[in-house]
């Protein structure tokens, strides 16, 4: 057969495989190869309670596949998509488009047998099991094969999925517990005073001291005799602590300090259980926001949130710490508990109490049970009970208070973390 290595050339340029994946010159025969594939729209069946609520329902819903690109391997015959299909698409009757070089002839077997079917674009494939599709060259019997996959995910994306890790002991009356490095710790606050997370250290008050620590057991001195009673906030850039008259000052190392700015009653600052979280603001990525909730003894029956905004451009706004008020919906508020504890995990701020997730989806202004996409494991012992929440990029961590640590997971994050866009 014979080879051009000048047309080759400029066609494998046109062989974009995985979309922005580079493609590797080979000197493959110009009329065997696939150029583009893609499916139709398919089926997927769904499940819901009838109105009345006492029984089960399904019904089918389109899923568009158009947005789900494929691979195509040229090296290694294969075609594939990375982003699978939602759970429970039907991929048993599949309309393809499968285009080649030239428009040369596309032939498909089944797993099952070697008999080679003419591909039709108007026939509908069962991709339950991977099929091979072969390219033939002009003279009728050279071919290139790809063996093709359609992925459909096993499990929900929306749905948390619990795994009990096991027993981890005694747990401190109260305690807060940070995770990091795909760990979790747990403090002691009766020992480790406002402990919190900066630049991947940890940073505690312990008597008249700030100290640090990279692996929660050794400490080193920060500051000997530190002028502040509380920590109360760590961004990506500065540590934030409260001093003896109620006023916010801030740092970039944990040595020299500088009074920061603050609207609102500083009565109502967070003195005990404060946890806070930091995010990136979508609409400006030099922005930053910080959130804080915490209990204060000015407020007998609601925890109370603080938030402050951080622009990292030159010469930007300084912005002020602020208090969300709850002047209305007070129902909505979040409950001060003795043993509160707060994690921030797929962009909600969640608390565990009395049993019950109460969840805000608005950074700490409204909080509600909910009961739709939370939920306690089976096997959770203690309801009533105080929990210790923390979060990381991929799991929601609980605590119980007798020792027994779970780890939570919505399978999307999980996904996403591992293809890079998370």
């Amino acid at each position: 057969m014979k080879k051009t290595t000048i047309i080759i050339s400029l066609f494998v340029l046109l062989l974009t495989s995985c979309l922005g994946d580079d493609t590797i010159d080979y000197d493959y025969s110009s009329d065997t190869a696939i150029t583009d594939f893609s499916l139709g729209t398919l089926k997927r069946r769904m499940y819901t309670k009838t109105s009345d609520g006492l029984k089960d329902s399904t019904y089918m819903s389109n899923v568009v596949c158009s947005k789900y690109k494929f691979c195509i391997d040229h090296e290694k015959g294969l075609i594939y998509n990375e982003d699978s299909l939602p759970v429970r698409t039907d991929i048993s009757k599949v309309l393809c488009t499968v285009n080649a070089y030239n428009g040369s002839a596309i032939g498909y077997k089944k797993p099952d047998n070697d008999t080679i079917f003419n591909y039709n674009a108007a026939d509908s494939l069962d991709f339950t099991k991977s099929l091979e599709f072969r390219v033939y060259a002009a003279d009728g019997t050279s071919y290139r094969p790809y063996k093709t996959s359609v992925n459909v995910h096993q499990q929900y994306g929306d749905s948390l999925y619990w795994t009990n890790v096991g027993n981890i002991g005694s747990v401190p009356a109260k305690c807060k517990m940070i995770a990091k490095d795909g760990a979790v710790f747990v403090f002691d606050l009766n020992v480790d005073k406002d402990v919190m997370l900066f630049n991947n250290s940890f940073y505690a008050i312990h008597g008249e001291a700030l100290q640090k620590s990279s692996d929660g057991s050794s400490w080193t001195t920060v500051a000997e005799e530190f002028p502040f009673k509380h920590l109360i906030a760590a961004g990506s850039t500065m540590i934030f602590a409260i001093s003896d008259d109620n006023s916010i000052w801030q740092s970039a190392d944990g040595k020299q300090w500088i009074a920061d700015v603050m609207e609102g009653d500083e009565d109502y600052l967070p003195l005990e259980n404060i946890y806070c979280f930091s995010k990136t603001v979508k609409s400006n990525l030099n922005t930053e926001k910080i959130i804080v909730v915490g209990n204060s003894p000015a407020d007998a029956d609601k925890a109370v949130v603080w938030t402050k905004i951080i622009e990292k451009s030159p010469d930007s706004k300084v912005y002020p710490w602020s208090r969300i008020s709850y002047t209305r919906d007070t129902d909505y508020s979040l409950p001060k508990e003795l043993n509160l504890s707060v994690a921030y995990y797929d962009d909600n701020l969640i608390s565990v109490q009395n049993g019950k997730f109460l969840v805000s989806r608005d950074e700490g202004l409204l909080w509600q049970n909910d009961k739709k996409d939370y939920y306690l494991p089976e096997g959770f012992s203690q309801e009533e009970s105080s929990v210790v929440v923390a979060s990381s990029a991929e799991h929601l961590w609980m605590l119980e208070q007798n020792g027994t640590l779970w780890r939570g997971l919505f399978n999307r994050l999980a996904w996403a973390h591992q293809d890079g866009k998370k």
